[in-house]
C-alpha cells in the first residue's frame, strides 16, 4: 500500500493600499494591490470587475468611497481587503477689499481680492465677468456702486462685496477766513488788534483768549496779560473753517 501525502495549498495573502488616503474633491489617488499565492482577483465597492493579481489604478471619487478586493488561490481559498479613500469637502472663502470707499465722481478705486479652495471667480455688480482666483483691478467710478465677487468650487461658493461711495460736488463754496493780529508781540498791559474777514461764511464763533459769536468780518482790540492764543471758527453752507 502506497500513501500519497498532499501538500496543503499555500495560504493566499493580499495587500491593498490607497495613496494618498485622503484627497480634496476632484483629486486623484492611486490604488495599489499585490496578491501572493493567488490565481485571480476581483474588485467591488468603488470599483468592480476582474483584476490582475497585482497592479495599480488611478481613481477620482466624488465622495468618500470604500474599495474592496477578493483574491482566490488554486484550491478556492479566498482573501479580501478593503481600503477607504476619504474625499475632503474644501469650503470656499473669498475676501474683497477696496483702496478707497469714498471718491469724487470719475476717480479711480482699486479692488483687490483673494480666494481659498476656489476653482473659479466671477465679478458682479459694478464689474462683471470671469476673474482670476486672486488679483487687483482699478476701476473708474462715476456714481455710488457696489462690487461683488463670487468664488466657487465643486462643493459650493462664497461671496464678498464692497461699496464705493461717490461724493457729490458741494452746492456751495467752502468758507475761507483770513485772520491776523497786529502787532504779534506786545508788553503786558498794551493792546493788539485782531482782524478777520471771511468768504462764503454766515456765522463765526471765538474761542481761546476770547469767546462768543463774532461777525463774519470785523476787528477787535485785545489786551492780554500774558501770551495768548485766539481762535475763530466760521461756518457756511459749504462747510466749516477755523484759524488761530
Amino acid at each position: 500500500t502506497e500513501i500519497v501525502t498532499l501538500s496543503p495549498a499555500a495560504v493566499p495573502t493580499l495587500s491593498l493600499l490607497a495613496t494618498p488616503v485622503s484627497v480634496a474633491q476632484g483629486g486623484t489617488a492611486v490604488l495599489t494591490w499585490s496578491g501572493q499565492n493567488v490565481t485571480s482577483c476581483s474588485a467591488s465597492g468603488g470599483w468592480s470587475g476582474a483584476r490582475a493579481t497585482s497592479g495599480s489604478e488611478n481613481t477620482t471619487p466624488a465622495q468618500t468611497t470604500t474599495y474592496s478586493m477578493v483574491c482566490t488561490n488554486a484550491t478556492g481559498q479566498t482573501v479580501s481587503q478593503n481600503v477607504t479613500l476619504v474625499v475632503r469637502v474644501e469650503l470656499v472663502s473669498v475676501n474683497l477689499s477696496v483702496s478707497q470707499t469714498s471718491v469724487t465722481s470719475g476717480s479711480t478705486a482699486t479692488l483687490s481680492w483673494n480666494s481659498q479652495n476656489a476653482t473659479s471667480c466671477t465679478a458682479f455688480g459694478g464689474w462683471s465677468g470671469s476673474r482670476g482666483l486672486s488679483g487687483s483691478e482699478s476701476i473708474s467710478v462715476g456714481q455710488t456702486t457696489s462690487f461683488v465677487m463670487v468664488c466657487a468650487n465643486s462643493s459650493g461658493s462664497a461671496s464678498d462685496s464692497e461699496t464705493v461711495f461717490v461724493q457729490q460736488s458741494p452746492a456751495f463754496a467752502r468758507p475761507t477766513i483770513s485772520f491776523s493780529v497786529s502787532p504779534q508781540i506786545i508788553t503786558a498791559g498794551n493792546s493788539a488788534v485782531l482782524l478777520w474777514s471771511t468768504q462764503s461764511a454766515d456765522s463765526c464763533f471765538a474761542s481761546g483768549g476770547w469767546s462768543g459769536q463774532k461777525s463774519t468780518s470785523a476787528s477787535e482790540t485785545v489786551s492780554p496779560s500774558l501770551t495768548t492764543t485766539y481762535s475763530i471758527v466760521c461756518t457756511g453752507p459749504g462747510g466749516t473753517v477755523s484759524e488761530s
